[in-house]
Order: C-alpha cells, then sequence, then structure tokens
C-alpha cells in the first residue's frame, strides 16, 4: 500500500498494536501526507484506500484518521469519495481553487488596493513579454476577439469593465505560466469591480486604444514593448486610483 513507504520504523505511526486518539497524531498524519505530496512520493489520482485501511495503516483509530482526514481535504490535498467504489484519493489540482483562496486570505487580512497594485503590474508586465514570446494562433484570436467585443460596449460601462478585464486575464493565460494567471485571478477578485467608478466618457476609447497596442506588440512577438506597455497602463490606472483615494483631481486615463 502507497501510505506503507511514508511510515518508517521506528516511528511513533509505525506501532499498528497501538491505537492514538489525540490530535497529535491526527496533525502527524496530515504532515506525513503533505510532506509526501511535495517529495512527490505521492501523486494526483492515488489511491490510499478506506478510512478504515488509514487509521489501520498508521495504526491509529478511526476517529483519529477522519479528523485527519478531514484537514486533508479542506487542505485540498485529498478527495473523499462515499459509496462502494469510495475511498480517499489524491486530489486533482485547480489552480482556480488557489486563486480563490488566495484573495480570501488576501481580503481578511486587510491587503490595500495599493499593495495589490504594486504586485499587478509586475505580474501583468511579466505576463505580457510572456504572451509576445509564447502566444499561439488560438490566443491572438481570442485577443482580438475581445477587443472587439468591448468595441460594441462603450456605452455600457460595467459590460466594458468585465470585457476589459478578460482581455487582461487572456493576456496572462497567453503567457502559458499558470502561476502568473493564478496570480492575477487572485488580484481580480481582490481589486476588479464590475462597475467602472469613472464618468469620464473618453476613458474606454483610450483602453481600447492601448489595449490595441498592446495586442499588436503580442503579434509581433515584441516581448519588451508589450511589457513596457503595460506596465504604463497600469501605472496610470495606479495613479488614477491615488488620486480617487485622495480626492485630488486626477487626470490621468487609462483605467480598465
Amino acid at each position: 500500500m502507497i501510505l506503507a513507504s511514508l511510515i518508517s520504523d521506528g516511528d511513533d505511526l509505525a506501532n499498528p498494536g497501538r491505537t492514538y486518539e489525540t490530535s497529535t497524531f491526527s496533525s502527524k498524519i496530515v504532515s506525513r501526507i503533505r510532506e509526501a505530496l511535495f517529495d512527490r512520493k505521492l501523486n494526483p489520482g492515488d489511491f490510499l484506500g478506506s478510512e478504515k485501511d488509514i487509521a489501520k495503516e498508521f495504526g491509529v483509530s478511526r476517529m483519529t484518521a477522519r479528523d485527519a482526514l478531514r484537514t486533508l481535504e479542506a487542505m485540498g490535498i485529498v478527495e473523499i469519495r462515499v459509496g462502494a467504489r469510495g475511498g480517499v484519493r489524491i486530489a486533482t489540482g485547480n489552480l482556480d481553487r488557489i486563486a480563490d483562496a488566495m484573495a480570501i486570505q488576501l481580503n481578511l487580512v486587510g491587503v490595500s488596493s495599493q499593495e495589490i497594485l504594486q504586485v499587478q503590474k509586475s505580474i501583468e508586465r511579466t505576463a505580457a513579454e510572456m504572451a509576445a514570446i509564447n502566444a499561439n494562433e488560438k490566443d491572438l484570436d481570442r485577443l482580438k476577439s475581445l477587443l472587439d467585443e468591448a468595441d460594441g460596449l462603450l456605452l455600457d460601462r460595467s459590460a466594458f469593465t468585465r470585457s476589459s478585464r478578460e482581455f487582461h486575464l487572456a493576456i496572462a493565460d497567453a503567457s502559458h505560466n499558470r502561476v502568473l494567471a493564478m496570480q492575477l485571478r487572485a488580484c481580480r477578485f481582490v481589486i476588479w469591480s464590475d462597475n467602472n467608478g469613472t464618468s469620464s466618457p473618453n476613458i474606454p476609447e483610450r483602453v481600447i486604444g492601448i489595449h490595441r497596442e498592446i495586442y499588436e506588440k503580442i503579434k509581433a512577438g515584441d516581448s519588451e514593448g508589450a511589457g513596457k506597455i503595460m506596465y504604463q497602463h497600469l501605472d496610470h490606472i495606479d495613479q488614477r486610483r491615488r488620486a480617487l483615494d485622495t480626492g485630488t483631481n486626477g487626470s490621468v486615463s487609462g483605467i480598465c
């Protein structure tokens, strides 16, 4: 059984003749499986057995095993299925779930818009640079489709904002770096609103113009140019947000 390889001789968890009830041993099971995952001893889809099997393998009560499995499930490490074909398996990764969890924690600790924007500028500049190198025809078609869609949404500010947001996410996807895409999605939940707070009628046209410049640089494979324009675009957004936050008359355009 896979779990047997995680328990060494002399280990507190290696004596099947003893039954432990304390949370200490539940925590040890969690740590052991977590460490095995990072050591590549466990992989997505690996079957660990039933709750009964796991309790027996680790020499703990089923209550202790159940407590450990609940923790592992909450961490997203295992999937638990009931029924005749049920049991415990190492979970399959889900980047959207990670982004959501990260966004929740950022909100809970009270991360500011300024902190997010500082990081977002670096993330999106790198994403644009990598998109210019890695984007394929499907990626370019999606970016072009989103630009065309935005052209028809100039009078619907909320819909325009959502479309512009999707354009930024599509660039991150076109980078073909899943870590960058996940981080940007986490930022989206924290800072991006479905409603555009500006009342200036000229801003959507300016945003489309900037987005088209970025698209053309990506299409041309100009990594440096794409990153530079993206950074300037987000820096303008940052400046305008700070102006709005302080109540000053921010004349900087380019907010998405």
